[in-house]
Formats: C-alpha cells, sequence, structure tokens
C-alpha cells in the first residue's frame, strides 16, 4: 500500500502579498513532492493529499466585501473559500498529470482518486482549511497532517511582540486546548490549529505537525521520518 501524506499548504506560501505569486516556491514544492510519488511497478510510493489556505488572498478578499457593505458571515465564510478555490487550481495544474484533473471541493460526495496527487481547498461555511485537512485525512487514511504556514514553531506568546518568546516543541491534544481556549470558528481566526479541527483531529487519533514552509528541507525531513523543526500535536 501507497502510504498517503496530507500537507495543509498554507495560503500565504502560495500568495505572500497583494499581487504576487511566489512562483519560484511552488516550483520548488512541486519537485519535491514529485521526488516523493516515483512509481514502482503498478503503485506509486507516496500519495499526497494538499489541502491549500485561502491566506493573503482570502482575507484580503474579505475585507473588501466588508468594506462595501458585507454584513452576513455566511457570505464572509463563501468569499474565503472561493479563495481557496483559485489558490487550489493553480497548484493543481502544475502537476502535469501527477495530481487528479480536478480540485476536489465537494468532500460528501465520492471521489475515484487513482493519481498520486490530489489537490482541495475549502469545502464549506464554518468549515476551515484547518477542519478541512483533518476530514480528508481520516477520510483517506493519512494518519498525519503536515501544516506549512510562516512559522516555524508554535510559540507561547507572540515572538514578533516579544524577544522572550519560547517555542513550543510538542502538545499534547488537551494541551493544546487549554492553551487556545475554546474558541469558535470565524473567519480569519488566527491560531495554529483552529479550535474544531483540533478537537477533530484529536478524536480521529491523527498526529499534526506545524512547521514553516519556507524550509522545503525541513519538509524533506519530515517526509523521510528524520529530526525535524516544528510543533508536533498528538
Amino acid at each position: 500500500m501507497s502510504k498517503t501524506y496530507l500537507i495543509k499548504l498554507g495560503g500565504s506560501l502560495v500568495v505572500p502579498e497583494e499581487g504576487k505569486i511566489d512562483e519560484e516556491y511552488l516550483l520548488k514544492f512541486k519537485n519535491l513532492i514529485e521526488k516523493f510519488v516515483r512509481q514502482e511497478g503498478e503503485r506509486f510510493v507516496c500519495r499526497f493529499i494538499i489541502v491549500v489556505g485561502g491566506g493573503w488572498t482570502s482575507r484580503w478578499y474579505q475585507q473588501s466585501a466588508e468594506r462595501l457593505g458585507a454584513q452576513e458571515e455566511n457570505d464572509l465564510h463563501w468569499v474565503g473559500i472561493m479563495a481557496t478555490w483559485i489558490n487550489a487550481e493553480l497548484l493543481r495544474s502544475i502537476f502535469n498529470g501527477l495530481a487528479h484533473p480536478s480540485g476536489y471541493f465537494r468532500f460528501d460526495e465520492d471521489l475515484h482518486w487513482t493519481e498520486p496527487v490530489l489537490v482541495a481547498g475549502g469545502w464549506k461555511p464554518g468549515c476551515s482549511t484547518d477542519n478541512d485537512a483533518a476530514i480528508l485525512a481520516e477520510k483517506f487514511n493519512a494518519e498525519t497532517i503536515i501544516m506549512l504556514s510562516n512559522i516555524d514553531y508554535v510559540y507561547d506568546k507572540d515572538p514578533k511582540k516579544f524577544i522572550d518568546a519560547k517555542p513550543i516543541k510538542h502538545f499534547s491534544w488537551k494541551e493544546y486546548q487549554e492553551f487556545i481556549g475554546h474558541q469558535n470558528h470565524t473567519p480569519g481566526l488566527k491560531v495554529p490549529v483552529d479550535p474544531i479541527a483540533a478537537k477533530k483531529s484529536q478524536e480521529a487519533g491523527l498526529k499534526v505537525i506545524l512547521a514553516s514552509g519556507h524550509d522545503l528541507k525541513n519538509l524533506e525531513n519530515i517526509l523521510e521520518g528524520k529530526p525535524y523543526i516544528g510543533t508536533t500535536l498528538e
């Protein structure tokens, strides 16, 4: 059996700032994934589900919608979801036949997936891409979720504001729930793993690794089972 990995790719890694797609990064990311999906006989060594976030694009559109008068929370969710879809389709398109021919956005629909890569975006309002990752990891039997963003660890306080902030390398799920408090998911909520996704991951027995997406050598170490920089939740 091929081993299946779930990677949650933060949208800020795809579009780091207004009007700029990080093409160099996406190419390097694609090349690394391709290295691990080499084929042996009739099967692929590894398969990947890549859930792409909305990141900066999502926030930009949501903020614009609010300035233009949007008031319904459900509408803001859909604006953010659509941002994940365009990011996901961009990534899917560059795999040139290695990825399933369409993005996966309706998780309640059956999927016949035979390719080594499946790219997904957001699903529905009230369900963050963190939670989407947990849903798909459970659905496709991926035991570990690798969440890539622009941070290398979870810190005990904001390292941008406090020079004495300390990295936390390991959490039990109970410790993590206490760390973030029991918040509900709202559009743009900024926590390492949102509360609903954390609860689902705990219930499904998933391990989550949070690491910097900028360090692709570190991602390679994670995939190879070597020591890595990041925070582990389990």
